[in-house]
């Protein structure tokens, strides 16, 4: 689930190289304050063959509604679906705070580790 992410570009660019570099197509899904629209949408997608990848930011873990949907996430397994939580080592705040940000999204996750 970690990815160390070492430039100066935001996820989504960096995301969206990835993806046109290798000549696939992607669609971004904005994140909904309910859980059943998140598993609606990747059920269609699973149906649909489509891989679903969740980029996570792992501050954002701290937000409750956030954190609440992220944990239902994290109880069912999508065979087509993976989360990421992106790491930017340049980043001062990411440094400083690893250790308690890594753990803190462990237990987030503990059914994914």
């Amino acid at each position: 689930m970690p990815f160390f992410h070492s430039t100066d570009e935001d996820v989504s660019s960096f995301a969206h190289k990835a993806v046109v570099e290798t000549g696939l197509r992607y669609e971004c899904i904005k994140l909904t304050k309910n859980f059943d629209e998140l598993r609606k949408k990747i059920q269609i997608a699973e149906k649909n063959k489509k891989i679903v990848i969740i980029i996570i930011d792992a501050w954002t873990l701290h937000v409750d509604n956030y954190n609440r949907i992220m944990a239902q996430f994290d109880c069912i397994d999508f065979y087509n679906c993976e989360p990421i939580v992106p790491w930017n080592f340049k980043d001062y705040e990411i440094n400083e705070n690893y250790e308690r940000l890594k753990n803190f999204t462990k237990c987030n996750f503990s059914c994914k580790n």
